[in-house]
């Protein structure tokens, strides 16, 4: 399979906007981040665990080369309505799951939406992560924000709550 990333392939350009958060006017990243914490419980409850984990590494893929695509098409930096990005960091946050033994419930999904986007927008330790060049820096600083927002449900769950 043969990919061009010089010329635009409509799919890509699409779930790298998650289509049509992306092209919202405003707060696109949290939107993104909700629509992947309604997705990511359905998906759950619907298929289990495993199968979450399995659609977060090939949704990972996905998104490599759909901000791969967009940036190469459109030469930009970092666009805000590439969302794709929060899809995988908000999933991140979410493999808490995989580690704690909580019931997966609104508080829950609660805690992860909101620590996963405190330390996306915060960007608190990010910004070395955020310079690395073009698809690697827009992915790799939503994963990290989702590691933080994993560590940071470990501790609250397993010392406060």
């Amino acid at each position: 399979m043969n990919f061009n990333f010089y010329k635009p392939n409509f799919f890509l350009i699409n779930f790298a906007l998650l289509y049509p958060i992306g092209k919202l006017p405003f707060a696109q990243g949290t939107f993104a981040s909700l629509f992947t914490i309604i997705f990511s419980y359905y998906f759950i409850v619907l298929f289990g665990k495993f199968y979450f984990f399995l659609i977060f590494l090939i949704l990972l893929i996905l998104s490599y080369l759909s901000i791969k695509n967009y940036i190469n098409v459109f030469n930009k930096k970092d666009p805000p309505e590439i969302v794709a990005d929060e899809l995988i960091g908000q999933m991140t946050s979410l493999l808490s799951i995989f580690l704690l033994n909580v019931e997966i419930n609104f508080y829950f999904l609660f805690i992860s939406f909101i620590s996963f986007r405190f330390f996306d927008i915060s960007k608190i330790g990010l910004n070395n992560v955020e310079k690395l060049p073009k698809e690697w820096g827009i992915l790799l600083d939503d994963i990290f924000a989702g590691i933080y927002s994993l560590c940071s449900q470990i501790i609250l769950w397993k010392f406060i709550f």
